[in-house]
């Protein structure tokens, strides 16, 4: 990600075996700031310091999407919401209902 600086989109969801490999590129990142929508779609093996580490070096993240993934802490997502404020949509489905106040941004908690 880094040797791509103006990258805007990263889709990562559902990549076989890219699970494995996340959090130690997310460790080694430099902060990014054109990064506006992430998907990690199905990464159930990603801890709370992942979200951490997206929110420290994704500046102007509007779009996260988490889907099959309940591995997040609330407090995590919390801390992401509370913190990251260009973000505008959140996608945490099949986890658990996550209480806020932020009225300029949309999260979803679809059990399907």
């Amino acid at each position: 990600i880094n040797s791509l600086p103006r990258l805007k989109l990263l889709n990562i969801g559902y990549c076989i075996d890219a699970e494995l490999i996340i959090d130690e590129n997310f460790k080694s990142l430099t902060p990014h700031s054109y990064i506006e929508f992430l998907d990690i779609s199905n990464f159930c093996l990603l801890s709370d310091k992942t979200l951490e580490l997206i929110q420290k070096n994704f500046q102007n993240l509007r779009q996260l999407i988490s889907r099959d993934c309940s591995s997040f802490s609330t407090k995590a997502i919390l801390n992401l919401i509370e913190s990251t404020k260009s973000l505008e949509y959140l996608d945490v489905s099949f986890h658990d209902p996550v209480y806020f106040k932020r009225a300029d941004m949309t999260v979803e908690f679809l059990k399907e």
